[in-house]
Order: C-alpha cells, then structure tokens, then sequence
C-alpha cells in the first residue's frame, strides 16, 4: 500500500496529468502519462545538466523509480541534491522520503524531518502530510498528535482527502482542548506563511 501510495506522489510532483499550459516540461509530462520513458530521459537530461530543477527533479524521479534507466537510488540522490541546493521543494521533500525509507542511504528519520521542513517551508502541501506522519509515528520527532493534526490540517487546506482522513483519525485520539490547540497552531504557521510552525 505505502508504495502505491509512493507512486502516485510521484505523479503529483511529476505534475503528471496537469492541464495545457505553455510549461517547457508539457513534453515530459505527455511522455510520462504514455509510458514513453526513453523520450523522457532525452527531454530531461539536457535541462537537468543545464540545471533546471524541475528537469533534474524529473532525472532523479526516473532512477528512483528505474524508469527509462537502471534503478540508482546514488545516481536520483544527486540530481534530487542539486534541485533541492536551488529551493525546489519537490526534491527536498523527495529527499526526505529517501532519508525515511532507507532508499540508497542508511535510514535516518531526523535527516527525512530535515528536508521535508525545508519544503514546508516553501508550503509543499506534501511535505505537510509527511510532516504529520512523522510526528504521528515519533519518526525523527517526539511523537505528538498535536503537531501531526496540525500538519494534517495543513495538507488538508489543500482539499487532500488522505490528509483529511488523517488529521479525523488523530483527532479521535485527542481531546477537544488539544484539537482546538492544533487548529491554532495550523493558522498561525499558514499565517507566518510557514515560517512559524514551532519548529
């Protein structure tokens, strides 16, 4: 389930399945959707080298996944380091889930919470509901229902439906005093723009 779950998190950073727009990486997300990986390769690789984080984020999604490419969890690390050394929230937030599952380096769940606060800084709705798994598990975190609702709550703002099933489901363990403290927190931290969420 949770690598179900991983894959269409990855069509979502990916953009796959967006509507028309004028996005140099229409191209990419249209060979995407039809299984054209080798076109993808050719179409990303030239901007990942010019450095185009959005192309070195779509490189490092084809070796993460071993799409068009040998699956090379080292080799997605660095095109997801360069991309997220430039701000693209995407990558770091993809970072982090390398650093929580083990893939390609040792488990480390501190590192996972680094750089998914990095892109939740930058309002990544995902990060946000990573965010709340950390803390709803204690992964690299206190474990703390408060601060999972709260990131929930966030993601939710984003009308996901998993997010919201998820911040009911920690609500039910929470009374109504500790919700109301989660709901305040989400304001003030969607309110300071992500700047202030009690890091």
């Amino acid at each position: 389930m949770r690598k179900l779950i991983g894959l269409l998190i990855v069509g979502a950073l990916l953009g796959i399945g967006q509507g028309v727009s004028a996005d140099p990486m229409d191209d990419v997300y249209a060979a995407y959707d039809s299984g054209d990986y080798a076109t993808v390769l050719r179409l990303v690789r030239p901007m990942a080298e010019q450095g185009v984080p959005e192309g070195q984020h779509a490189l490092a999604i084809l070796y993460s996944l071993g799409r068009g490419v040998a699956l090379d969890y080292k080799e997605s690390q660095v095109w997801l380091r360069k991309a997220a050394a430039q701000g693209f929230a995407a990558s770091q937030n993809r970072l982090g889930s390398m650093y929580e599952d083990g893939e390609g380096v040792l488990q480390d769940y501190k590192e996972a919470v680094r750089w998914r606060r990095l892109a939740a800084e930058q309002g990544l709705w995902l990060a946000h509901l990573n965010l709340g798994f950390m803390y709803e598990r204690g992964h690299g975190v206190a474990q703390d229902n408060s601060r999972a609702h709260m990131w929930f709550n966030l993601a939710a703002s984003e009308n996901s439906s998993f997010a919201k099933d998820k911040m009911a489901f920690v609500a039910s363990m929470m009374t109504p005093a500790q919700i109301e403290r989660a709901q305040e927190m989400a304001r003030k931290c969607q309110q300071s723009k992500f700047k202030d969420c009690g890091w």
